[in-house]
Order: C-alpha cells, then structure tokens, then sequence
C-alpha cells in the first residue's frame, strides 16, 4: 500500500472514532446543525425602562425575551412583519394593525392600564348647548379598538382625509344625514384636539356631528401636547377636545397606581377635574393602551393567543436550549 493511501485510511479511522465517540456521550448530531431558538421583542426606549413596561411583563407574567431591540414605535410593527423579531410592542389601535394583519395578544392578566377617550369640555359650554352631551353620548358607545383600527388605517395607510373618513363612518352609522341643519345663533363651540392621526379623526367626528345638529361650531387647528390642549380648555382658547382618562391620570395627577378598570380610572380623573370646571362625556369602549403583537402565523403555529401563552412559549424556548 502507497503513502497515499496509507495517510487517507488512517485519516477516516479517526473520523469514525471522533463520531462514535460523539454519538456515545448522548449529544444529537441536530443540535450541531441548527443554532439555538430565541424570541426577540421591538420595543420603544419608553417601555424598555419604565417600571410599567418590560419589568412589568417579568413580574406579573414572569415574561423574559432573550433579546430586545430598541426602535421607535411603527418600526416595531415593521420589524416583526418581516421577521426580524418574534414580538413587537405597539398600540391597541394602530392602523398598522389591520395593514399588515398582526394578531393583538390578550392582556389576560390586566397589566396595561386602561385609557379610554372621551369628550373634555367646560360646564359653561354645556350649560349653552346642553344637547352636546347627547351627541356625543351616541358618538362615543361605538367606538371600540376595532372600529379606530379601521378609521386610523383608512387615513394612515390608505392616506384619506381625516375629514373625509370621519364623514363616511358618521354617515355608515346613520349619525348624520347627507344635509346639515341650518345652525342655531350663539357663539360657536371651538374643537380642538391633539397633534396626531387618532384626535385629528375625533376632532372631525364631533365637528361633523355638530355641523349636522345645527350647532354653532368652529375648528381649531391641533395642538401639540396633552399639558397646552388643557391650557387651552381652561383659559377658554377652546371649547372641547378628546381626552384619555390614563393620560391625564398619569401625566397630570401624577399618579403612580395603575389602574385597569377603564370605569375606575374615568371616574377619578372626572371628580379631580370638576374640581376645576370641566366636564368628562361618556368614555368610548376603545382604549388605547400598550398591546403585543404576533405575526398571524406564527401566533397560530405555537398556539398563542394571550401574553400569558407567550410566557409560556417563551419559557418552552429557554428550557429547550438549556438541554
């Protein structure tokens, strides 16, 4: 037998030894070929350091994910459809939601406070035009998560007026009629609202609506920021606006208690404003707080529906690459 050969025999004993002697210590060939599962999160800075946001999820869950990429939210949402993460964090009523058909993991254990919306007015408004209550009242009990979704997405996504969305839903929801009435005379109830989609979309709601009962109104331009809206309404700049009950709760009572029950939360924020004059309608169902969101798919595929399947799920991928 050559050199040649000789070196090339000797060269498989050894390979076939190093086998053998891998598949003896109880170690399956797959975990050489495949690298280890993680579930990544995209989260905003915001959440990632707040006592309410990813501490939260680990204390009342026992929710821990193996990486977490900071980006702004609407990147996140962006980020988990093309699969560069498993979880991303966004809001109940992103329009984003129904664009890119992500699944809304339930809050089955309440940890997200409750933030519902509703009309925010003076009692001297009402007392002239006691008939906004009325309207509004009507306005607000249909407008829940899966109606703002589609509202947002149709001026998001689709790139609609604001104006023209809010006149098409009042119309479908036989809340104004094609002819306005002609208005009473008074001075005219000025509406604002905040500097992003969702209040834009509220604030043509409650103008069209007030346009269509013959109320004197007039639309203000939106203003930036929850501390000079309400400066606005106090000093009578404007007349209404859309608030949101955990907003005000957290940002200006400074209260730390958090609050998931959206009557509770209404509640309080609405006896410490009376203090002051003003006025909270009737809350909408819909309440904008922090949600997670799964790709459809891979929801389906591991069976999750609720943060707490995903605790689960993730606990199943940790114990998995700790064998």
């Amino acid at each position: 037998m050559n050199v040649k050969a000789m070196t090339a025999r000797s060269s498989f004993i050894v390979l076939m030894g190093l086998l053998f002697a891998f598949l003896l210590s109880g170690c399956p060939v797959q975990e050489l070929v495949e690298p280890e599962e993680k579930v990544r999160l995209a989260a905003n800075e915001q959440f990632i350091v707040e006592e309410e946001g990813l501490a939260l999820l680990e204390e009342e869950y026992g929710l821990v994910f193996d990486e977490v990429h900071e980006m702004a939210l609407g990147l996140t949402h962006e980020a988990l459809n093309v699969g560069d993460v498993d979880v991303a964090l966004g809001f109940t009523t992103d329009g984003k939601i129904k664009e890119l058909e992500l699944v809304r993991l339930e809050d089955d254990n309440q940890v997200f406070p409750a933030s519902n919306p509703a009309p925010l007015t003076r009692e001297e408004v009402l007392e002239q035009y006691p008939q906004l209550k009325g309207i509004l009242a009507e306005i607000s009990g249909r407008l829940d998560n899966r109606t703002m979704i589609e509202l947002n997405y149709k001026v998001d996504l689709e790139e609609n007026e604001p104006v023209d969305v809010a006149r098409q839903w009042l119309l479908e929801q036989d809340l104004i009629t094609e002819d306005a009435r002609i208005p009473v005379e008074g001075e005219p109830v000025v509406v604002s609202s905040k500097e992003f989609m969702e209040q834009m979309i509220l604030g043509q709601i409650t103008v069209l609506a007030f346009e269509n009962a013959g109320i004197p109104v007039e639309k203000r331009e939106p203003i930036a920021g929850t501390a000079p809206i309400r400066r606005a309404l106090l000093l009578e700049g404007i007349d209404l606006y859309w608030e949101y009950t955990g907003v005000v709760w957290r940002d200006v009572y400074e209260k730390e208690e958090r609050i998931s029950d959206p009557e509770q939360v209404y509640r309080k924020v609405a006896e410490k404003d009376a203090e002051i004059g003003l006025v909270w309608l009737d809350y909408a169902p819909l309440n904008k707080t922090y949600t997670l969101l799964m790709r459809n798919d891979h929801a389906a595929e591991h069976d999750i529906n609720t943060i707490s399947d995903l605790a689960e799920w993730v606990e199943q991928v940790g114990a998995g690459e700790s064998q």
